[in-house]
């Protein structure tokens, strides 16, 4: 989604854009460079966004510091284990790194690139979203 104010780029559920007022400042943007209006989201879309991932590139082997990172953050602050600090739960419903709907982090096989988890088509979007094309 686009906003025509201030061209950012945004994912923005749709259900926070509850007035028209606030849907009439928001874009589509649709395969082929097209762009539609926010209420014909069913007939526009870029990709279909796989399972949430968390997604590192890997700088000099390091995927294994990377995981054990993610992995210690759960173990100390996953569900049911902290009441200061819940990684996958916000009280207040605001200020989430992750949904409420997260449990924790699962490893990816470390023979599965994130090209072939989050699928060519997804993949190849961000590719170009990155590029500006």
């Amino acid at each position: 989604m686009v906003c025509r104010l201030s061209a950012h780029v945004g994912f923005p559920p749709l259900e926070n854009l509850a007035n028209q007022a606030d849907r009439d400042q928001y874009e589509l943007l649709c395969r082929e460079n097209t762009r539609m209006p926010v209420d014909a989201y069913k007939g526009c879309h870029l990709a279909r966004v796989p399972s949430h991932a968390v997604v590192a590139r890997s700088v000099d082997g390091k995927e294994d510091l990377i995981w054990e990172l993610l992995n210690q953050a759960q173990e100390h602050f996953g569900r049911d284990k902290s009441a200061e600090f819940q990684l996958f739960y916000s009280p207040h419903g605001k200020d989430l790194l992750f949904t409420d709907a997260t449990t924790g982090f699962l490893r990816v096989p470390p023979k599965m690139d994130a090209k072939l988890y989050l699928g060519y088509e997804y993949f190849s979007v961000i590719q170009h979203l990155g590029r500006g094309v």
